[in-house]
């Protein structure tokens, strides 16, 4: 077992965490978790692959990732590609035919001036002929009269000036009143908890660390809640928040309970107390009385990359980004 994979499993042996939650926290197969704690980097699909599980071993143990990657690096330094120098440039060696390509040239361009100035000559020839005719014919018209454009402006019809149909008032329509938003606990057990979210299909999610906590949202797909597709999913620092607006249901998975707060429309989640990982389902009010999955086991749908925007923010600025998105937005700022 390498220095660095044993650094990795005494990090998750102190969480207490075995190999399957591991896998399903991050989304990596349990064979290539056991390979990277033994060392054995050959087992993995390559070197991209192999910094890439690492770092999210490292994010979901709430390590550096930058540090546990900087380990790896010493023990498996890249090897640099050797520069390789420029070939020399040949020189092109000339054809006999130079004074043929000139004389063709010439000739090219003797033909074209002879074209464009017979071209020239009609258009002069056809321009004075067509004003000749076009003044013959121009005298023999005759003078519009004037009493044509009279006429059709008193056949014009005046507009309505009944007072009663201007005085008529139009009806006000009334306002169809909106059903208010409510959140209710349906289901809990010790790792997942089900809420049932009534009078809206939109759900506004503030997330605030109390301390650095690894999370992960995802978008339901389905009514039972069982199918989902990726948001976000990442190592949140002390005092950041992030927060995201989707259409649908959510499933929410912390790494650690209480360190974390949840708000859902305004409304504060109880997680509890404990610093155990725990998951937590919103359904909307259609969907509930339908089975929910108590496991809370994650879907594996990366392929569908959701845009969402963030802002991050702190004590001396502030950084805004945002991309265009059909069902989720975001924003991260610091406190």
């Amino acid at each position: 077992m390498s220095e660095l994979g044993q650094f990795l499993r005494n990090a998750r042996l102190e969480k207490k965490l075995s190999l399957e939650e591991l896998q399903e926290m991050t989304k990596i197969r349990v064979r290539y978790l056991e390979a990277i704690e033994e060392g054995d980097y050959k087992v993995l699909p390559g070197s991209f692959y192999v910094r890439a599980f690492i770092k999210s071993y490292a994010e979901a143990m709430g390590l550096d990732p930058n540090e546990v990657l900087d380990m790896y690096q010493k023990v498996n330094p890249v090897p640099e590609e050797p520069e390789h120098a420029p070939e020399p440039l040949r020189p092109r060696s000339r054809s006999g035919g130079g004074p043929r390509s000139s004389d063709q040239t010439s000739k090219w361009a003797s033909t074209v001036m002879v074209v464009c100035f017979v071209a020239l000559i009609v258009g002069i020839v056809y321009f004075f002929a067509y004003q000749g005719s076009s003044g013959s014919t121009g005298g023999n018209t005759p003078e519009a009269s004037p009493n044509r454009l009279t006429e059709k402006q008193s056949e014009s019809p005046s507009p309505s000036s009944s007072p009663e149909a201007s005085a008529t008032p139009q009806p006000t329509p009334t306002p169809t009143p909106t059903p208010e938003a409510s959140l209710k606990q349906t289901e809990t057990t010790k790792s997942l908890d089900t809420y049932t979210v009534s009078g809206t299909n939109k759900l506004e999610i503030e997330l605030k660390a109390k301390d650095k906590v690894w999370y992960q949202i995802d978008q339901l797909l389905d009514t039972k809640g069982t199918k989902k597709k990726l948001i976000k999913t990442e190592t949140l620092g002390q005092g950041l928040s992030a927060s995201y607006t989707v259409e649908g249901g959510v499933f929410i998975n912390v790494g650690k309970q209480n360190s974390i707060e949840v708000t859902v429309n305004g409304q504060k989640i109880d997680l509890g107390n404990a610093s155990n990982p725990k998951k937590v389902k919103f359904l909307l009010e259609s969907d509930s009385g339908l089975s929910t999955d108590s496991t809370g086991t994650d879907s594996s749908s990366n392929s569908d990359t959701t845009n969402s925007s963030a802002n991050k923010t702190n004590s001396s600025g502030s950084k805004n980004s945002s991309s265009n998105s059909n069902s989720t937005s975001g924003t991260k700022s610091g406190r």
